[in-house]
């Protein structure tokens, strides 16, 4: 699951730092924000209506306005592991994050040493129109997480990290029972075959510039459509 996925890579960040003599690391995410349902997730999720009834949560998560480049720039400190961010905020309304954020946040990974997570559970995967949304700023994680739309209706869950970054895992270090079952692997890999052989990303691109240029149409006609914002075929 998305949530699995997440969860694994609030572990790697937090490993990687404890490998850094980092002690106490804390990692950064937004409001607004949406990244499962498991303890780690909602502690990680910068929406408090999930959590409700979930309490303690686990601590070492900070959560700052979405798209502040000044707060970003204030919150980062020596205890920061990593900042985990949705390119895209799906759950949280499809907000798309700002190019100086993205920026920025590539600025302060490369001064204090920190990671960037890209949550692309639900905005991975061709749905913005390019594989990945992060295509979209010309930056690139540390490490990324998918799902939903890798199993073509399979559960499965992904994180992907820089080698010297997963290294930090060893044996023993992050697993499941059935993690990598071979039938959740084969209906990705299918997946990944039919987006390619179908050409389904740039149809996404293709249809998305219309679809958003058809409501933007709409949206000067009617006073009562307020925004039409989003990436791709993540649109609202």
């Amino acid at each position: 699951s998305g949530a699995e996925a997440n969860e694994a890579a609030i572990k790697l960040a937090r490993k990687y730092a404890y490998d850094r003599n980092k002690d106490n690391p804390e990692i950064i995410a937004f409001t607004n924000s949406f990244h499962g349902r498991t303890l780690g997730t909602l502690a990680a999720t910068g929406q408090e209506k999930f959590s409700r009834g979930f309490t303690p949560l686990p601590e070492g998560f900070r959560h700052i306005p979405f798209n502040d480049v000044a707060e970003l720039k204030k919150a980062v400190g020596p205890q920061t592991a990593a900042v985990l961010v949705e390119p895209l905020q799906g759950e949280g309304g499809v907000y798309p994050a700002s190019q100086e954020m993205m920026e920025t946040l590539v600025e302060l990974r490369d001064e204090k040493g920190i990671l960037l997570i890209f949550d692309e559970v639900q905005c991975g995967l061709g749905r913005t129109g390019k594989a990945f949304a992060y295509e979209h700023y010309g930056v690139r994680p540390d490490i990324l997480t998918l799902a939903k739309a890798l199993g073509g209706g399979l559960p499965i869950g992904a994180m992907v990290a820089r080698e010297d970054v997963a290294n930090v895992f060893q044996p023993g270090s992050h697993g499941s029972t059935f993690g990598g079952n071979p039938v959740a692997c084969a209906a990705a890999r299918a997946v990944l075959q039919v987006l390619e052989e179908e050409v389904l990303v740039e149809q996404a691109a293709q249809t998305g510039n219309y679809m958003k240029a058809s409501l933007e149409a709409l949206q000067k006609k009617y006073p009562f459509i307020k925004e039409v914002r989003g990436i791709g075929l993540l649109l609202v």
